[in-house]
């Protein structure tokens, strides 16, 4: 079992390594990875999508004092990079699956079908 489990690690180390291009294949990707892996991913894909991630800066009064995240124009923010993670990939879940409907919607609607609310 050792060996499936350094598999499934070197993938995780390959896909960090790759452009994430779509929310689907971040969201694929993050299900590899354990907290730290995660947190450096989105902190790449963030920066590589136009987003930001953006952690505690106790000097700065004015800020939320909250670690945020927005990526794939997805945002999730939290008390802890953690809980920021956490949070977005919430967020991000729920916006694939949002526009996953909508495509079989629209797909049922050219083609004629009852379409599911």
């Amino acid at each position: 079992m050792e060996g499936g489990a350094a598999l499934v690690d070197n993938r995780a180390e390959d896909q960090l390594m790759c452009t994430c291009t779509d929310l689907a294949e971040t969201l694929a990707t993050l299900e590899l990875l354990e907290t730290a892996g995660r947190e450096q991913l989105l902190e790449f894909v963030a920066e590589d999508t136009g987003g930001y991630f953006n952690p505690i800066d106790p000097a700065n009064t004015w800020a939320s004092h909250l670690v945020e995240i927005k990526a794939h124009g997805v945002i999730g923010s939290g008390h802890d990079s953690t809980e920021a993670v956490r949070n977005w990939i919430s967020a991000a879940k729920s916006q694939h699956n949002g526009l996953r409907q909508k495509q079989a919607n629209d797909t049922a609607q050219m083609l004629g079908a009852e379409v599911e609310t």
